[in-house]
């Protein structure tokens, strides 16, 4: 196996990892590189993630798998859902991730109509909620066939699953979507958001919506505008409830903060009260780049498909796709993982969990977080497979404080 410079750099990362998580003691005759294992030691911030190739996991590759989302219902197995060939699929891991069983369908392709990019939550009772996207062919032109966001919900850990609920409707045409929906959930009230261009018929922009259920799902209100950058397209909403303030941060990509490339933003609200009293505009106060200064892609540097968590002791940590140093179009990116402060601000240390030659791509990613010292970055890559064949792969990561887990 070849290695670039900086994949060398990453494995004596990993290999400085292993020393310090399993206090093992390596002898080695070759003082350059005990030397340059000290320095890494010496010099780690103050925290860090270092991913763990030897967790390396296909979780499936059987058909073209896209979207993957991870969740741990309480007291039960692991889930990752993901779209395949126009339906949302789910499978299982009963030994915390190391094997999947063969998935299964939950919801088929209507017809034409695929269903993609799911997301899951459990909710306060126990029951586990799957919002998707329905999405008509690319040329279509039969009124009938519309955009939409539905929802299934499971009373059962996941073993059944009802009729889909119709959230929301969009258009039939391509310029009149409405995508990736994301939910979480407030007290008794569930708030799904989505990218939403189905109400700006005369130009291509998109805002960022948002719809609430205060019945577990059986019923949604009708959409409020949460952020708008006229003349640009606002998308791909992760929100997030910031441990101790209360307030609100949604990753979002944003193409009008420089030219019209995608850069990942965040938009932030004081408290879920506040949600939908006003929507964020381009020039907001309470809009800003996720990358802290020194982090910053150039102008011409592609990095959407934003997704948003928070460590246990408050961190926040960022993924997106990239095209960073790789050169190509966006279809060529790979996932990027950046942490930053309680306030999700000043993302920085940037990483890329998975190993993906520029020919090659990691899209669609998420991350979940397992333990206050580990996170899994999920992805959809053709970099493993011979045929070009897009797999579902995932990742552990060490959270480190100066150089230990904590």
């Amino acid at each position: 196996m070849h290695l670039s410079a900086s994949r060398t750099i990453d494995y004596l990362n990993y290999i400085t990892i292993l020393l310090l998580v399993f206090g093992s003691t390596i002898s080695c005759s070759n003082s350059e590189l005990n030397n340059k294992m000290g320095e890494l030691s010496q010099t780690a911030d103050d925290i860090q993630i270092v991913w763990d190739y030897t967790t390396l996991t296909r979780i499936y590759g059987d058909t073209q798998s896209f979207y993957p989302r991870m969740i741990s219902p309480t007291g039960g197995d692991l889930f990752t859902i993901f779209e395949s060939e126009g339906a949302i699929l789910l499978t299982r891991s009963t030994d915390h991730g190391t094997t999947w069983l063969q998935p299964e369908t939950l919801v088929p392709p209507n017809g034409n109509v695929q269903a993609t990019v799911p997301d899951i939550i459990e909710l306060q009772n126990g029951d586990l909620l799957l919002a998707y996207n329905t999405r008509p062919p690319q040329d279509n032109d039969n009124e009938q066939l519309l955009f939409g966001i539905k929802t299934i919900k499971s009373l059962d850990g996941g073993d059944t699953w009802s009729d889909p609920v119709t959230v929301y409707e969009g258009g039939f045409e391509w310029t009149r979507g409405v995508w990736e929906p994301f939910m979480m959930q407030h007290d008794d009230e569930i708030l799904l958001f989505f990218a939403n261009e189905h109400p700006y018929s005369e130009s291509h922009d998109q805002e960022i919506s948002l719809v609430r259920s205060s019945d577990n799902g059986e019923s949604w209100s009708s959409p409020v505008r949460i952020s708008y950058r006229e003349g640009f397209r606002d998308g791909m909403p992760v929100p997030l409830i910031l441990q101790g303030s209360g307030k609100v941060a949604i990753a979002i990509e944003d193409n009008g903060m420089q030219s019209s490339e995608f850069k990942p933003a965040i938009i932030s609200f004081p408290s879920v009260d506040h949600l939908g009293d006003t929507y964020i505009e381009g020039h907001s106060t309470q809009r800003w780049r996720a990358l802290s200064e020194g982090d910053q892609l150039e102008v011409h540097e592609y990095g959407g498909a934003p997704y948003l968590v928070q460590l246990p002791s408050g961190e926040t940590v960022l993924s997106f796709q990239t095209t960073r140093d790789r050169g190509g179009g966006w279809a060529q990116s790979t996932m990027a993982v950046a942490i930053g402060d309680q306030n999700a601000q000043n993302f920085s240390k940037v990483t890329e969990p998975f190993s993906v030659d520029a020919s090659k791509s990691a899209l669609w990613n998420s991350l979940f977080v397992k333990n206050d010292s580990t996170i899994t970055a999920l992805t959809s890559t053709n970099a493993y497979s011979d045929d070009g064949l897009r797999e579902i792969y995932s990742i552990d990561g060490h959270v480190l404080r100066n150089g230990k887990v904590p």
